[in-house]
């Protein structure tokens, strides 16, 4: 009986022995509960990375994409002029690209006005033509023109003409009908458009959020001091519109005169600043802005975007790295 009861003895003491080592060694591994907690901590981490990543990105993408040229362009506009447009000052300013209105009353094909051939011939050889009115001052002719404006577009459409993508404003408009104007633009498929100096810079000089503004002077006397007493202090790395009708006031077309006086007063001003060269269209400048963001000063944000997307898919990476290691 002795002999059995230390036998049972031992037994119950390595039973024992082996359950407390089971035990212990479970007791040193990290519960499932623990790792769930670990991954949702690293996860959480790696994601609001990711968010502050994506945010950069975004910023610096948003100053790429609105990079502004800085340097003075000259944009020549001819404005509400029928077929002396293309008989005396399309000959008179062939060795440069201009602009010129088309609006109600003188658009291609009109009575009086430049034929659809004609004004072809001028889109071909550089000169851009701008859609052209009176900015709307109250509801009633705002309303009016939103309607009637893709009326307009439709024409060139339909005639095969160059449809034009500017706006010229021959005059402005009251502060609370700006945003809605430039949405009218915009859906329109107009990226830029002028705003007469009185009005420009009544506001900060800023780019509305989907057309370009460019500030408009009319050179109404043929003066050498109207043109140098104003332009001069506008022109200092920036663009703007110089426009002129070259055509003398009256009240019939039967006594209508031409002049081309104004834009020899014009074009010896800017030959004498040095400014000759930097004579373009809306086009020109359009592209020339795209050209000056790809070959300058897109290259830092551009590095810098392709640094942050480098971090963004590495973060992704260990974002997937957590996920498959709690599987």
């Amino acid at each position: 009986m002795l002999i059995l009861a230390v036998t049972l003895l031992v037994l119950i003491v390595l039973i024992g022995l082996v359950f407390a080592l089971f035990y212990k060694d479970k007791s040193n591994e990290p519960s499932y509960d623990a790792e769930i907690t670990q991954y949702n901590s690293t996860n959480y981490r790696l994601r609001l990375k990711k968010r502050e990543l994506e945010q950069q990105i975004n910023e610096r993408t948003q100053q790429y994409d609105t990079l502004t040229l800085g340097d003075t362009s000259v944009l020549l506009c001819v404005r509400r002029v029928k077929q002396e447009l293309y008989t005396d000052i399309y000959p008179f300013l062939k060795d440069y690209k201009v602009m010129f209105t088309v609006s109600e009353g003188y658009m291609p094909g009109d009575p009086g006005c430049i034929t659809l051939a004609q004004y072809r011939e001028m889109v071909s050889n550089g000169w851009q033509p701008l859609l052209a009115g009176p900015c709307p001052s109250t509801v009633q002719e705002l309303s009016k023109w939103k309607s009637y404006l893709p009326k307009q577009l439709k024409f060139f459409q339909s005639n095969g003409l160059q449809k034009p993508s500017a706006f010229f404003f021959f005059t402005g408009c009251d502060d609370e009908f700006r945003p809605d104007v430039m949405q009218v633009l915009h859906e329109n498929g107009f990226d830029y458009c002028n705003w007469p100096i009185a009005d420009y810079y009544r506001f900060p000089e800023e780019t509305e959020e989907n057309v370009h503004i460019i500030p408009s002077y009319s050179i109404i006397e043929s003066t050498d001091s109207n043109v140098s007493s104003v332009l001069l202090n506008l022109l200092k790395g920036d663009s703007i519109i110089i426009s002129c009708s070259s055509i003398t006031d009256s009240v019939s077309d039967e006594t209508r005169e031409v002049s081309t006086e104004k834009y020899s007063v014009m074009l010896n001003f800017l030959a004498d600043n040095d400014l000759s060269d930097k004579i373009m269209t809306v086009d020109m400048l359009r592209d020339y802005r795209k050209k000056i963001r790809a070959e300058e000063n897109a290259t830092n944000l551009s590095s810098q975007i392709e640094e942050l997307q480098e971090q963004l898919d590495q973060i992704d990476q260990e974002i997937s790295d957590s996920v498959n290691a709690i599987k």
